[in-house]
């Protein structure tokens, strides 16, 4: 008979802590989710930013909406330049700034955006409202765009009252809230001590309400009653919560992990993140849970484990987590029980609904991170990306992401090993080029002569897609070397250790990267419980994979019904798509002395 570990509610996270004390870290290859086609759920813009004028009479601004709608940018400019401001009418004058607004953005002009926007806003009382509507909602945009999501919901709260149209109310309505989800909890609650506004606060203390930890269903259902007598009639109110649709929550829980083999310290890491987010919420009165603890490493294939759980009463299975593994998935006939898979399955289908999946998708981090330098202003990326499968897949969303949002993709450079970083990014920016151009010069002069090569110009930005905290140590002050030091740097978690070493991490100061909220979080309970269990490093993301396990596990009927909900999590602030595949929305962060730090 296969060995189950059944594992009570008194048990605590010593036990898996003494399992997994030794050993190598995983490599990053375990972190990879598997090739597939990610189709996450859209995110609301809330507001959409036509280029076109409302109306207009003025021919400069009429020629100037077509040509803008040509993205001839240029003339369009032109044509905006023979008028006068100041000899405009209000109404005319929005309309001005609108295209103004949109050719500085499309031209990655982000602080000419902002100063355009700020010195027209004083000009706006008194003109049409659906234009006064379209230059607020470009400054929510640039607000969003540069992280301020606090001062962006503020704002949107304070225009949402006075916005026009139902539908686009809404779209405020819900990208409020999601400016809110966002934030780190204690600037909620900073910003909820601070202010007298009855509507603001009414939108603070709904969004204090969905914890990230979980307490006793009756417990939340009360605060919410309690919030809504408070708050009757408040637009927050038409927004739910996952929690609110459950009713109860599964007693006997399974996790199939790979618990010995080469994925034994991921499958541990992830058990270690699950027990510690089960203990903690059982230390705010959550319903007692027993725990299997599977080792897929003893059955044939994942269907035997799977059967095996339900056969010892488990009302839900958490695994496993390779794609192999994954792969083998047939469902038993007449099962019942569901299963939250720790990766995807290569195609979309996600079978009878009874299947949900949820993995460190590189996919989703491709999307966000051309989103978080097309914000910044970046147009003409350089990209640098490993060779192989990890490669192939970020740069493909990636590049697709550019593409929609106008951006250009200036130079590739690839490598397949560390010794080919500083020749691929001197070729890349064609100092090849600068540097025969300079031999050419000192044989036609026959003379020596002092030269500095000269990078090509056609370049904005810099995309590092690497998989491995090595290859941002190493390409970040090459980029210096090869000069290209001024250009903004962005990159995936995937080159963030959780090992801080501030000395050894200094070469990365500036790099902008996007972070699992777990490693940003300091003086949280469950993540301070692991960090200091004297784990090995490097399993971060696995430790918070199994701690989104937890807060997922009673909360996924919801998610699938609804897909305008979020649930705050380790790995990021998780949604469900139609195929019961989950997708994170990570934090912007920065390093500042050796470290990663929230933007």
């Amino acid at each position: 008979m296969k060995n189950v570990l059944i594992l009570h509610h008194a048990l605590g996270l010593t036990l898996l802590l003494l399992l997994s004390a030794c050993g190598s870290a995983p490599t990053d290859t375990q972190r990879q989710a598997p090739t597939v086609d990610a189709q996450p759920i859209e995110e609301p813009s809330g507001l959409e930013l036509p280029s076109a004028p409302v109306q207009a009479d003025n021919e400069h601004l009429l020629r100037a909406t077509d040509l803008l709608a040509q993205r001839a940018l240029v003339p369009a400019a032109a044509e905006l330049a023979e008028l006068d401001p100041n000899a405009l009418t209000d109404d005319e004058y929005a309309q001005y700034l609108l295209l103004k607004l949109n050719i500085l953005y499309s031209q990655g002009d982000i602080q000419g955006t902002n100063t355009l926007l700020a010195a027209g806003l004083e000009r706006t009382d008194q003109i049409n409202p659906v234009l006064r509507q379209q230059l607020q909602g470009w400054q929510l945009r640039l607000m969003r765009e540069q992280g301020n999501l606090l001062q962006a919901a503020r704002l949107g709260a304070s225009r949402l009252p006075y916005w026009q149209g139902e539908q686009e109310q809404a779209l405020l309505r819900d990208q409020i809230w999601l400016d809110l989800l966002q934030c780190n909890r204690s600037d909620l609650q900073n910003e909820l001590s601070s202010t007298r506004d009855t509507q603001w606060r009414g939108w603070l203390e709904r969004s204090l309400l969905d914890n990230v930890l979980p307490s006793p269903l009756p417990q939340q259902l009360s605060r919410w009653q309690n919030w809504e007598t408070r708050y009757p009639e408040h637009p927050a109110a038409n927004i739910s919560s996952a929690s609110q649709w459950v009713t109860e929550v599964p007693a006997r829980v399974a996790l199939l992990l790979p618990l010995s083999g080469p994925l034994r310290e991921a499958g541990m890491a992830v058990a270690d993140g699950y027990m510690a987010a089960m203990l903690g919420a059982q230390q705010q009165g959550w319903p007692q849970q027993s725990l299997q603890l599977i080792d897929v490493a003893d059955f044939q294939t994942l269907t035997e484990a799977y059967q095996a759980a339900a056969d010892n009463g488990a009302e839900i299975v958490i695994g496993p987590l390779s794609r192999e593994r994954l792969a083998q998935w047939r469902q038993p006939l007449g099962s019942e029980v569901p299963m939250l898979a720790l990766n995807w399955l290569q195609s979309a289908a996600s079978g009878s609904g009874m299947l949900y999946q949820f993995g460190l998708a590189p996919e989703d981090e491709a999307e966000q991170l051309a989103r978080l330098a097309h914000g910044q202003g970046a147009r003409k990326a350089m990209v640098i990306r490993p060779d192989g499968s990890f490669g192939d897949n970020m740069y493909e969303q990636f590049s697709q992401t550019w593409q929609q949002s106008n951006g250009e993709l200036s130079a590739l450079a690839s490598y397949s090993d560390p010794s080919e970083y500083s020749k691929t990014i001197e070729t890349a920016l064609n100092l090849a080029d600068s540097n025969q151009r300079a031999t050419r010069l000192r044989q036609v002069m026959d003379t020596r002569i002092e030269f500095y090569p000269r990078r090509r110009q056609d370049i904005d930005s810099v995309i590092l897609l690497a998989s491995e905290p090595q290859d941002a140590r190493a390409v970040k002050p090459l980029l210096a070397f090869h000069y290209a030091g001024d250009l903004p740097v962005y990159a995936s978690s995937y080159v963030i250790s959780d090992n801080f070493d501030s000395q050894r991490d200094s070469d990365l100061n500036g790099l902008q990267v996007l972070s699992l909220p777990w490693t940003l979080m300091g003086g949280d309970q469950i993540v301070d419980s692991v960090r200091n269990s004297e784990q090995p490093p490097g399993l971060a993301p696995m430790h918070a994979l199994g701690a989104d396990s937890f807060l997922l596990h009673w909360q996924l009927i919801a998610l699938q019904a609804d897909p305008r909900l979020r649930v705050r999590g380790y790995t990021g602030l998780l949604s469900m798509d139609a195929q019961g595949r989950l997708h994170r929305s990570l934090k912007p962060a920065v390093f500042r002395r050796g470290a990663p730090q929230a933007q």
